[in-house]
């Protein structure tokens, strides 16, 4: 499914460049929060040392004073879902969530030396983000295309609508037999 099926699939609205920036930050399949947890600890941003104490430079991030509040609400968030209760996956397939987490992600790894190969690593834990590259222009091309195939395919059930119409009128009034019903209607489609 490419970029504007997709936008459509899920009713996305907006301008085009607000779609796009939507749909960068889907994934193929939910993240799994176990695999977030190794994620987080393998990559050293944030694991528990001890059962009451969390480690890692995303720890030191929230235990600073100079870090916004919203920052911190925002990483409460994220902790609450990945090492509190009940969570199974981040919903990085629903639009509204997927953007959240986006946001989380882009400043976990804001401060990494390597941080896009650290953004690739996490949403790799799900197969990835299909509509990443996605550019203005192709999802441009991709609604026009949609345009061309829906009137394609609008005029092709007219045509056949037509046709099946003057074949059944033709059988009403001549009772004629399927070979003439279907001559009748190969004649309207040349026609």
């Amino acid at each position: 499914m490419n970029g504007y099926e997709k936008a459509q699939a899920l009713n996305l609205t907006g301008t085009d460049a607000e779609i796009v920036a939507v749909l960068k930050t889907l994934t193929v399949s939910n993240i799994a929060v176990d695999a977030v947890r190794v994620w987080l600890r393998e990559n050293l941003l944030w694991f528990r040392t001890s059962p009451t104490t969390m480690g890692g430079s995303i720890q030191a991030v929230i235990e600073s004073p100079q870090t916004p509040s919203e920052t911190k609400q925002q990483l409460g968030l994220f902790w609450s879902a990945v090492f509190g209760d009940g969570a199974r996956n981040l919903l990085t397939t629903v639009p509204t969530w997927a953007g959240l987490v986006w946001q989380i992600i882009q400043g976990l790894t804001q401060a990494a030396p390597d941080a896009a190969a650290l953004v690739d690593s996490f949403y790799a834990l799900d197969g990835g983000r299909p509509y990443k590259d996605l550019t203005l222009q192709q999802f441009a091309t991709q609604r026009a295309t949609a345009a061309v195939l829906e009137t394609k395919q609008a005029a092709l059930d007219l045509v056949q609508n037509t046709a099946a119409e003057a074949a059944r009128e033709e059988f009403r009034k001549s009772n004629s037999t399927s070979e003439s019903i279907i001559a009748a209607a190969v004649a309207v489609l040349e026609a």
